[in-house]
Parts: structure tokens; C-alpha cells; sequence
């Protein structure tokens, strides 16, 4: 089976990842996984007439192509102008940046019909016609971006905004060629066709025995039905360029069945100009066409159906992006660089006190000399952000560069959540892979980035995790090739979806300066584990060379650590000096990593220049310097800044590589060359040998800057390895490391950086796999500047890296906050409970009181809130970060003093106490409108969504996919006998939800087909609490899950004598009763708020909305009490089964929801046990649980 990245890693290498080399270079100018509705965990936005629009901000980063924004906008039609979207793209491939943008001005004008948008995006070879409409856009766009101002006053200028003048050139770049492409000679025309049409071939040749079916997952719950489908079709475009292979395309192509090359994907950003497109590339991938396969027979083959549905959606994609550009709603920002960077420099702009270094944002990206800059009036009005997406680049960048970066631009409230995304397998065991990832305890990280996975928190969702579960299980072991199992990873501010801690969200979290830095110390070592050679058995160095996964990527340097304790400065309180006199004795006395005493001065570098630790060696007059190396050269005898007597703490090394010592990669296969990371290193024979990461490299040449020798200029050479330029590599380091001992000791060169996979090179360069080095008197291949080269304003950016240490590091951080919060940390230095400490005012009459000897009581009261009351006083609210054990509380009174201490474990899922009690929370905003956010229940537009029709279908797959939403945790209590089963709602809950999706369709052996529920209460004799009544079994394309469209009526005592036989004679008719437990009853109390918020539309909650009025969602948790408010009572009654008599009386009272199945979470839980082969042959046959079909 043919298996496939999201993208490559010649993306993504940046000054806080190691540098490496990729020669190969790839071009994903189509998405290869189904487009996501960015709004999916968005608070519901309906809006009173004439109200103004919500605006939306929207962060893409590594946005690829445009099928998810077009899919929000489409979810958003029944909906259309409650919302004002403006969305930032972000991608440093510019041939991508500038298809998107062909795109959405092709769509803004409104003149061509949908088979020409279609085919110029999607399809490989395209007819004369469209070739000419395409060459005809293109020239337009090139007119209109002659300059930011030409943009701006042409008819695109209110819709697309470049965020600086360098994306525009690389935007009109690729324009400027696809439109030449129309004066190329019949020569010029005859090879580039020729090219193309070969390499086009010679792919489908090498694949065409292959199996692939990797468009599985555009087929939801039916993935398994489709892979026939998905392997002929993938095989079909890439034998005919058309989508699917299909014939009435391929038919259209003209020119003797051939078309002709289209230039957006034979165009890209390889400087060869060779064809450079993903091969497992298909427009397929980015749809959703479950209903294709509903018949459930897994050797038809549906390809022109599917085909028909891309293009129907793709159809209606465009009519609501076209129908938002016409009224003024969308305006889309685009940047051409690298995303970490990115973030950097937006975050720079939040808090300028809080500035960090720039030295993680200088360049533009990776292999470039170009610097990073954006334009004030192109930039985002405000620096933060609702919806921030990553894409995958957790799995290239890895995630503890992403989280610093990203965490601080997400928006401070419930709605605004953070999307992590993994497609490459993180770990062994799926269930551990944020703690292998973030190289920590979970709890622990999110307290100190401020954001936390919202499955940490719940411990349920509604994606459809189970059929990526299941397909992960199923891919054979051992096969040479990288594994895949996608996880989609929401983050959000954790306290933000208790409505009670919302009026105080911004408590300041302390930490114990010696505890937090043991944290970091195993932090650190878990991050560089990879230099702990002697740990990787072999079969951990055979899995890094044919498939590694996630975690055995080298993605950190020490830079990326220096920027955590950054983002820990910024965000929690400890006394600082303690803190890193404390972390830096320990990695200065760790010998278990052999690279970590080689990078001791880079970590030095870094620290002093995010301002974070003064180091003495960088300030001590150089006269008066003597170390354990002796006294430094004097000023007499050296040249440049070197020769300075006021020595600067910090220089950069300009290393200049020749292009004839690079034969070792350029002579080279790409395959044969693979991704090996780079360093510089600096040593001296005597006293040192140090190692630098944090490197820049391109392909050009030094130019001196105004005849000085403090700075240089450089020139770059755009066609990098395929040019004939020399490597530049560019390094800031310690300027005294420059002068210890004889100048002619002291050698400065570029290495391999070594791995299992890198000891291919050890036979051409040697034991140390160095590829050049130099003395510090080659004048021609070594340049020491003060300032960086290439970037203008390094004077100034020169003095603020020098500079170092911000004024206020003595004493703790945010000193003019006390720590409200401290967190408490075990002896495996994990989060263990977290206390809060109020201080009463002395000569108050609490504070007298207390002094009295009035009792102090403390009691649960939210999942992240205690109510603390002092007798005879009014109670307050206890806010605390993240999710608490309310029933175990530690409190501390000092009553002459005057303060308590309220002490309490954490509890993420999984744990008692949180949001265990209430795993399914609807968070509120109150901004004139009740606004919404079911936190775990994504939104859905139930009349998108499509019906299954339950006559004549095929629904053996139901068994194993109800089954997949059971952790093995679940499975095992379930196989105990009743009377030793413990008490388990969510096991109950997901076992009457199987309940009711069997029934449905008519797969329950006790009772025939039935959309008539009643919940009776097995601890309140049977009787019935609820009644749902489902009408339609239909599709969720955005989870990949399926749902039942339905209504529910809650049974209230005030409700029932007015009801009262109307129910009996439901219950006498074709309607099956539910029996549930106590805790299940509690759960289906919290979860009916969020099924009726998930689909809520067509009406708004009213100023007198019973959740405002009582502050509470749920209403109420008790037997015969109603859950939910009387707002959407009869709303939204297209959908109510009228034609089902004994339905109609209940019609007054039924709210509509959308009922979905609840999954575990692959990375807080496993599907199935480990090493139990019958677990695995029951997930991914039947299922035993989800055979199950109860009721009465």
C-alpha cells in the first residue's frame, strides 16, 4: 500500500528546528485529507435583525490549499450574514499561495461557469478553451499587481490583502509564468508539454500496481466500503489528469483526446522547472462523498458518483465564497513565509515589554537570506485570534515549537480554540502521543502555555476516531514505511468552558522556582533524548532510518527550549534567578546526553538574548576577562570586531561553503541524499568544541556593506542546490569564544549532524562528517560581523541582541501581580493540585470574624470553581485554571493574619471531579445575545448534512463502527458480569446511543424499525424522563460520523399532567423504551444542552432565556426537571414527524437536536488493549459491543 505525508519536510526547517537539507522538493498544489469546517467548535453566531455582523479572525497556517475555507463558508449559508470573516494564509510555498489566490478572484468574478473553475484548479490537462480563459485570468492578475497600490484599486483590492510587498512579487511571479506560457513558440510549447505528459506517466507507471487508498477518509463511515472506489480513482487521474479518470471529462479535453498541460501544476517551485507534484495527489481527497457508498457494497465501484458529488459540492463552495465577496464578508490576508515565524513576529506586536528575540524571526524562512517583515497597514487590526489552525506542522516543526509561537495569539475566550494536527504516527502507543510529543505531562505543559487539549479535558468527542483507529490497526508492521494515524487535536484556555470562572479567567499561575526547574530539566532531557545514544536499541535505530515516527524526528535545538522558557516567563509567576540558577546547575551537571556540553554556549547565547539569563563570560571588559581558559587575545592582533576593545557579547559567524565541497549531496539522488540536519561547530584544539543549531543557510553571495567590517550584505542565488553558488551559513555566537587561546587553534565548519540515518556519509567525510572548515584568517570563506547580514536595520537590531537581560528579571516575574494560583508539582514532577490563597482585608468583618473563630467551609461547586464561605458571610468563588477534584479540598486558616489557603487536585479526564461530572459543558458568552459554545460537540448544519435512507440499504457496517467508540477500558468492564460491572455512565450513555442508532434501522432483533424513544429510569421505577423522537439517520461530512436528526421533549412535572396520556399512547405505540441508569441519567441531563446548541439555527436564546435567568446550563440535573431552556420549544419544525400521529401533541414542546455517537480520545485512551490479539480481531471485525442492541 502506497502511504503519504500531509507534506514534505522541505517546508519547514527554521532557527528554532534543526537546519536540514531536503534537495527534493514537492509541490501540494490540492489537499489530501477532507476539508474541515473551520467554525466546527465556533460559538453559534445567529443575529437579530439589523445587527451587525460577528467578525471572525481566522489564522491558517500552512494553509495549503483553499478547500477549508471554502467548506466554512458553505456551513455558514444557512446562516449568511452573521458573520464578517477575516482570515489570514499563511504558506511558504509560493506556487500554492498563488493558485489560492488565482482562485478566489476567478470565483470573485463571477463570469465563468463551474466546469472551468473546476478544471483549471483540479485537473492536470484541461481544454483549449479553459487554457485560454486560465492565460487570459492570469495576465489580468499580473496588470493588477504591478504594485501594492495597482492591487489595492483593482476589483481584488477589498478581498485580498498581501501582509508585505515580497508576497505580492512571488504571487505575480507564478501568474507572470502561467500567463508566458501563451507566447511560447511551438518549440517552447512541444517540450513543455512533452515534459510534463512524461512525468505525469512515468509516476502512474511506478504506482499503478500499488494499492492506494488513501481518499478513504473522504468517505467517513463508509471508508472501508470505499477503498475500491478511491484506489480506481486515484489510478484514473493520474492516467488521464482528469478527476477520476472519468470519460465525460476526459472526453471534453479536445486536442486529439490530450487537452493540454495546465500551467498552476506544471508550474511550481522547484528552479529545475521539473513536474513537482505530490504523487499522492487527487482532487478526491479534499471532499466528502460517504453517501456514495450508503448501498454498503464494498466491490461496486461508485467512481462517477463520487466524482459527480466533488463537483457538486465544490459547485456550492464557490456559490457561497462568490455570495460572501459580493456582500462585503470575507476578506482574506495572505503571506508568503515561514508560519513559526510568522507567529513570532505577530506576537512581538501583543506586548512590547514582553518582546521576545528576534533572532526567531529574521529571515523570512528556511534557505533564504530574505528578511521577514510585514506591512503596519496589511496587517490584522488586532494581534489576536478566534480560530488558529496548523495544519500538520506539529509533524515537521514539532510541537513545542508550534505551541510558543501559536498559544499566545489565541483569543481569551470560550469559542476561541487552537487546531494541532498530526498525520504521521506521533508514537508506538497512540494513546501516549502528546506526552511523547510535548516531552512532558500533559496537565503540566498546558498550565504553563496557557492552553490545554480539549480531549485532556473531556475525554470524549464526536470525530469519528474509531475508523482512524481501526484503520491505524490494520496497517502492517515492519513494512519500511512511515505510518499514519491522523489526529486532529483541539486546544482551548481549559477554564474557559466553566461558565463560572469566565468573570475571572486571568488568575496569575505560580510555581515553586526549584520544582519548576527540575520540570524543565526533564523537559530538557526528554526533548534531546536522541544525543543519548546508548538508550536507542537497535530496532529504535532501524524504525528512525525505514518509518520513524513522530517522536523520533529531531525537531528541537536549543533555541526551541529557550523559547518554552519564554513562553513559561511571560505566563507564570516563579522567583526567576532561583529558577534558572537551579535549571542551568542541573544541565550543567548532567553527562548522560553527549551532545548537551558541545551546545552549553548556544544555550547561553540564547537565554542572554531572549533576556531571560545574563551570562558574566558575555559582559566582563575584555581586559579583565580570564576564565578557565586563560585571558583572551588582545585587540593588537586581530582584525574587524574582533579588534574592538569593547568587545560586543555576541557576533555572527558567516561561514561560506564552496559549491565543490557539497558533491557529496549534489551528486547525489535525492533518495539517496535524504533530510540530513546540519550544524556549525567552532572549536579549538585545546580548549573547546562547541556546537550551534540555530542556523541560517541559502545559496549566494557576501557583497561588503559600505566598505565596513562590521556588517556585510548578501546576494542571494534563487536556484539553491540546483545552481552553482556557494553555501552561506550564517550563526550568531559568543564573541570571546572567537579569542581564547592561539587564533590559527580555532577552526569554524559546517557538519552532518549525526543520527541513525545519517551514518550513510560517514564514508566520504569521515568520522566527524564534516562537510568544510575553515581557519578564523580565511578571509574568503569566514565573515565575523557585529551586525546580521542581509537584514536591514541590523544596527539597531544589533544593539537590542546585545543588550541581553530585560530589566526586570530580578525577583519574580510579573512582580506587580502576586501568584494568586500556585501549582504544586510530585516527585515525578507532574501538576499534582493547585492551590489559591485569598487575603481578607484586616479590619474587615470577614477578617474579624475569622479572628472570632468563625468556621470556614469550602465546597464543590463547577468543575474549575470552590465556593468559599466564611460563617455568616457571603460565599465566593474560587476560580482556578483548570479542572479541579471539588470534593477533596486541603484548606489553610491563618486567622491573625488574615488569609486561607484552598488547596485541590487536578483533574483532567479520566480523573474524578472536572469535567467528568459534566464532559459535555456549553460555554456562554453574554454579549447582548446568549452565545453558545458546546465545548466536544462540533456544529452542524443538519439540512447539509445527507439523509441515509434506511429502506434497502446495507447496514452491517453499523456493527463496527458504534463499536469503535469504546476505549479498551470500556470493552473490558463490558465483558464482566452485570453484577461485577462498576458503575459507569459514559459506558451506559454510548450503549444506549448504540440503542438508538440500531433501532433506527431496523438492526434490533427485540423490536422492528422505530424513531420513538423513551428514557425510563431504571432508579426511579422505569418511568420515562425524556422522549426523542429521531427523524432522519443522515451523514456528518465534518466528523466523519453519522448522527440522527431528532427532537426531544423533556418530561417536567409541571409538563406531564398536561401530557401525561399523550405519552402513554406513545408508549403504546411502535416505540421502544431506553432504559437508563442513574449516572446515565445525569449524563443525557448534560448532553441535551449541547445536541440542541450543536445544530441550533433560525432562532436566537430570548432576554428572558431560562440559562440567563438561572445562570446554569443545564437547567437542572434532576429526575422529571428539564435540562434545557424553553428557547427553541417549536423552532425549527421542518424536520418534526408530522406524519407520525402520535408524535403531533408533543410538536409544541420539542426543541431539535442532533444526536451523534461519543468516542473516546486516541491520545488520552487506547481502542483496544495492548498485546490482546482478540481485541484487536474484535475492533476491526463486529465489535462485540457494538452488536449489542438493547431495549424494551
Amino acid at each position: 500500500m502506497v502511504r503519504r505525508r500531509h507534506r514534505e519536510p522541505d517546508i519547514l526547517p527554521d532557527m528554532l528546528t534543526p537546519t536540514r537539507i531536503n534537495i527534493r522538493q514537492c509541490f501540494y498544489p490540492i489537499g489530501n485529507t477532507p476539508a474541515v469546517n473551520l467554525l466546527r467548535d465556533w460559538r453559534s453566531c445567529d443575529i437579530s435583525d439589523g445587527e451587525q455582523p460577528q467578525t471572525v479572525k481566522i489564522l491558517l497556517l500552512a494553509c495549503g490549499d483553499p478547500r477549508s475555507i471554502l467548506f466554512s463558508l458553505r456551513c455558514q449559508d444557512e446562516q449568511f450574514g452573521s458573520l464578517d470573516f477575516d482570515i489570514t494564509c499563511c504558506d511558504l510555498n509560493p506556487a500554492i499561495l498563488a493558485r489560492n489566490v488565482f482562485l478566489f478572484t476567478f470565483i470573485a468574478d463571477g463570469d465563468c461557469d463551474q466546469d472551468t473553475l473546476w478544471n483549471t484548479f483540479y485537473h492536470f490537462y484541461i481544454p483549449e478553451r479553459e487554457l485560454h480563459l486560465l492565460l487570459r485570468h492570469s495576465a489580468k492578475l499580473v496588470q493588477a499587481s504591478e504594485s501594492i497600490d495597482t492591487w489595492l484599486s483593482s476589483p481584488y483590492g477589498s478581498l485580498i490583502r498581501f501582509l508585505n510587498h515580497g508576497t505580492l512579487l512571488q504571487m505575480r511571479k507564478y501568474w507572470s509564468l502561467y500567463a508566458e506560457t501563451r507566447e511560447y513558440s511551438d518549440a517552447q510549447t512541444k517540450e513543455f508539454e512533452l515534459r510534463v505528459r512524461s512525468a505525469i506517466s512515468k509516476m502512474y507507471e511506478l504506482r499503478k500496481s500499488a494499492w492506494t487508498a488513501h481518499g478513504r477518509r473522504s468517505a467517513g463511515v463508509m471508508h472501508d466500503v470505499a477503498s475500491l472506489t478511491m484506489d480506481q480513482a486515484f489510478k484514473g487521474f493520474w492516467r488521464t489528469g482528469v478527476v477520476g479518470g472519468n470519460r465525460v471529462d476526459e472526453m471534453g479535453l479536445g486536442n486529439g483526446g490530450k487537452g493540454f498541460v495546465n500551467p498552476m501544476f506544471a508550474i511550481s517551485s522547484p528552479p529545475t522547472g521539473d513536474f513537482a507534484v505530490y504523487y499522492g495527489s487527487d482532487p478526491l481527497h479534499g471532499f466528502h462523498f460517504a453517501e456514495a457508498f450508503d448501498d454498503g457494497d464494498p466491490m461496486a465501484l461508485k467512481t462517477d458518483q463520487v466524482v459527480q458529488l466533488a463537483k457538486a459540492q465544490f459547485r456550492h463552495w464557490c456559490f457561497s465564497f462568490h455570495r460572501h465577496f459580493k456582500s462585503s464578508y470575507i476578506r482574506i490576508r495572505i503571506f508568503c513565509g515561514e508560519a513559526v515565524r510568522l507567529c513570532h513576529e505577530l506576537q512581538s506586536r501583543n506586548n512590547r515589554h514582553h518582546d521576545i528575540s528576534r533572532l526567531t524571526r529574521l529571515y523570512l524562512g528556511p534557505w533564504t537570506s530574505k528578511p521577514l517583515a510585514i506591512d503596519a497597514m496589511m496587517r490584522p487590526s488586532s494581534p489576536y485570534f478566534d480560530i488558529i489552525d496548523t495544519s500538520n506542522l506539529a509533524d515537521h516543526v514539532g510541537i513545542l515549537n508550534l505551541l510558543p509561537a501559536v498559544a499566545p495569539l489565541v483569543s481569551r475566550e470560550p469559542s476561541s480554540v487552537l487546531y494541532t494536527e498530526y498525520l504521521l504516527q506521533a508514537s508506538v502507543d497512540t494513546s501516549s502521543a502528546l506526552y511523547d510529543t510535548l516531552c512532558s505531562d500533559v496537565t503540566t505543559m498546558s498550565l504553563v502555555i496557557g492552553l490545554a487539549p480539549v480531549g485532556h479535558l473531556l475525554g470524549v468527542t464526536t470525530e469519528a476516531v474509531g475508523t482512524e483507529s481501526m484503520t491505524s490497526l490494520g496497517q502492517p508492521m515492519g513494512d519500511g514505511k512511515q505510518k499514519q494515524h491522523r489526529l486532529r487535536i483541539p486546544w482551548r484556555v481549559p477554564g474557559l468552558g466553566d461558565s463560572e470562572s469566565i468573570p475571572n479567567p486571568g488568575c496569575h499561575i505560580g510555581f515553586d522556582a526549584d520544582q519548576l526547574a527540575e520540570y524543565f530539566f526533564k523537559l530538557y532531557l526528554q526533548m534531546f533524548t536522541h544525543e543519548y545514544y546508548s538508550r536507542l536499541t537497535e530496532q529504535e535505530s532501524q524504525r528512525e532510518v525505514t518509518s520513524p515516527l513522530a517522536t523520533d524526528l529531531r525537531y528541537y535545538s536549543r533555541i526551541s527550549l529557550v523559547a518554552l522558557l519564554w513562553r513559561a516567563r511571560t505566563n507564570v509567576v516563579t522567583h526567576w534567578h532561583q529558577f534558572m540558577d537551579k535549571f542551568l546547575s542541573r544541565v550543567e551537571g548532567d553527562c548522560s546526553l553527549i551532545v548537551g556540553t558541545h551546545s552549553l554556549q548556544e544555550l547561553y547565547l540564547y537565554l542572554h538574548v531572549f533576556g531571560l539569563r545574563e551570562n558574566p563570560l558575555f559582559r566582563i571588559p575584555r581586559h579583565l576577562f580570564v576564565a578557565q581558559f586563560g585571558a583572551l587575545r588582545p585587540a593588537s592582533g586581530e582584525k574587524g570586531v574582533l579588534a574592538k576593545n569593547q568587545l560586543p557579547p555576541i557576533v555572527f559567524i558567516t561561514l561560506v561553503v564552496p559549491r565543490e565541497d557539497l558533491g557529496i549531496f549534489t551528486s547525489k539522488s535525492p533518495d539517496a541524499v535524504g533530510t540530513p540536519g546540519l550544524h556549525l561547530f567552532l572549536a579549538s584544539e585545546k580548549f573547546f568544541d562547541n556546537s550551534f543549531f540555530g542556523i541560517q543557510c541559502f545559496f549566494g553571495r557576501l557583497k561588503t556593506h559600505m566598505g565596513s567590517n562590521a556588517a556585510c550584505d548578501v546576494e542571494e542565488d534563487g536556484r539553491g542546490w540546483m545552481g552553482d553558488a556557494d553555501l552561506i551559513v550564517i550563526c550568531p555566537v559568543p564573541a570571546f569564544m572567537l579569542l581564547i587561546g592561539p587564533q590559527e587553534d580555532i577552526r569554524v565548519g559546517l557538519q552532518v549532524s549525526p543520527s541513525p540515518s545519517t551514518g550513510r556519509f560517514l564514508k566520504d567525510l569521515g568520522d566527524r562528517m564534516v562537510i568544510y572548515e575553515c581557519g578564523l584568517d580565511s578571509e574568503k570563506h569566514l565573515r565575523i560581523t557585529e551586525e546580521v547580514p542581509g537584514i536591514p536595520g541590523a544596527e539597531s537590531l544589533a544593539e537590542q541582541l546585545q543588550a541581553g537581560v530585560a530589566p526586570d528579571i530580578d525577583g519574580p516575574v510579573n512582580q506587580q501581580h502576586s501568584p494568586s494560583v500556585r501549582v504544586n508539582l510530585d516527585q515525578e514532577y507532574r501538576a499534582r493540585d493547585v492551590q489559591i490563597r485569598i487575603d481578607i482585608p484586616i479590619g474587615s468583618e470577614e477578617s474579624t470574624a475569622l479572628s472570632n473563630g468563625a468556621k470556614v467551609a469550602v465546597r464543590p461547586n463547577s468543575p474549575c470553581t470552590l465556593l468559599l464561605e466564611i460563617e455568616g458571610g457571603t460565599p465566593r468563588h474560587l476560580v482556578y485554571p483548570f479542572p479541579i477534584d471539588g470534593s477533596v479540598t486541603r484548606t489553610r486558616v491563618a486567622r491573625k493574619s488574615s488569609w486561607i489557603e484552598v488547596a485541590t487536585p487536578l483533574s483532567p479526564s479520566l480523573v474524578r471531579g472536572g469535567y467528568n461530572s459534566n464532559p459535555f459543558p456549553v460555554a456562554t458568552q453574554d454579549g447582548g445575545l446568549l452565545q453558545t459554545t458546546a465545548w466536544g460537540h462540533s456544529r452542524v448544519i443538519l439540512s447539509q448534512q445527507p439523509t441515509i435512507s434506511i429502506t434497502g440499504g446495507r447496514f452491517d457496517w453499523l456493527d463496527g463502527f458504534m463499536g469503535s467508540t469504546f476505549s479498551a477500558m470500556e470493552r473490558a468492564r463490558n465483558r464482566l458480569k452485570a453484577d461485577k460491572q462498576p458503575a459507569d455512565g459514559m459506558l451506559d450513555l454510548k450503549k444506549s446511543l448504540n440503542v438508538l442508532f440500531q433501532s433506527f434501522v431496523d438492526r434490533n432483533p427485540n423490536r422492528g424499525p422505530t424513531g420513538n424513544f423513551l428514557l425510563a429510569c431504571k432508579h426511579k421505577n422505569y418511568s420515562y424522563d425524556t422522549i426523542l423522537l429521531a427523524t432522519s439517520l443522515r451523514h456528518d461530512h465534518d466528523t466523519g460520523s453519522i448522527l440522527l436528526d431528532a427532537y426531544v421533549i423533556p418530561l417536567t412535572k409541571l409538563r406531564f399532567p398536561l401530557i401525561g396520556p399523550a405519552v402513554q399512547g406513545l408508549a403504546n405505540t411502535h416505540s421502544l423504551r431506553v432504559t437508563i441508569s442513574g449516572p446515565e441519567s445525569m449524563l443525557w441531563k448534560h448532553l441535551l444542552p449541547a445536541l440542541v446548541e450543536r445544530c441550533r439555527h433560525g432562532w436566537t436564546h430570548k432576554q428572558t432565556c431560562e440559562y440567563r435567568v438561572q445562570n446554569r446550563i443545564p437547567l437542572s440535573t434532576e429526575y422529571m426537571e428539564s435540562p434545557i431552556c424553553s428557547c427553541g420549544e417549536g423552532k425549527s419544525m421542518d424536520g418534526f414527524p408530522m406524519t407520525r400521529s402520535e408524535c403531533v401533541p408533543f410538536a409544541k414542546y420539542a426543541t431539535r437536536i442532533a444526536i451523534s455517537p461519543v468516542f473516546f480520545v486516541p491520545y488520552v485512551e487506547p481502542m483496544v488493549s495492548k498485546g490482546f490479539e482478540e481485541e484487536l480481531r474484535l475492533a476491526v471485525q463486529s465489535l462485540e459491543m457494538g452488536a449489542e442492541v438493547g431495549g424494551d
